[in-house]
């Protein structure tokens, strides 16, 4: 019962801190790109920190909100950038423009990152 109220307590805090910091990511774009999600969900994730589907909602893993300010913009960036260019497939597409649009460099967050 109480680990069910504190996950409840930690999602809750997750999804608020998560949606400031789509916020701040946001502001990377211009209004044109029109990259804004219909829809946030803060969940457990598997495999992924985020996700972004082809309706634009977006899910982030509840565990990514203890990891620093930066990597969350990133993940959160990162699946900004699917609205523009949906899948990686289109390698140097969509690296440029995630670079473009990232304050730290790649490398150095990815590191940080693992979900293992």
């Amino acid at each position: 019962m109480t680990a069910r109220i504190l996950h409840g307590w930690f999602k809750k805090r997750a999804k608020v801190k998560f949606t400031e910091r789509l916020e701040v990511c946001l502001r990377r774009f211009s209004p044109e790109e029109d990259v804004r999600p219909c829809k946030l969900t803060v969940r457990a994730m598997t495999r992924r920190w985020g996700s972004l589907t082809a309706l634009r909602n977006m899910t982030l893993h509840i565990r990514l909100v203890g990891a620093s300010i930066h990597c969350i913009d990133y993940v959160i960036t990162h699946q900004l950038c699917h609205a523009l260019i949906p899948y990686h497939g289109h390698v140097l597409r969509f690296a440029g423009q995630k670079t473009s649009k990232l304050v730290e460099p790649e490398g150095q967050i990815r590191t940080s990152l693992s979900l293992t």
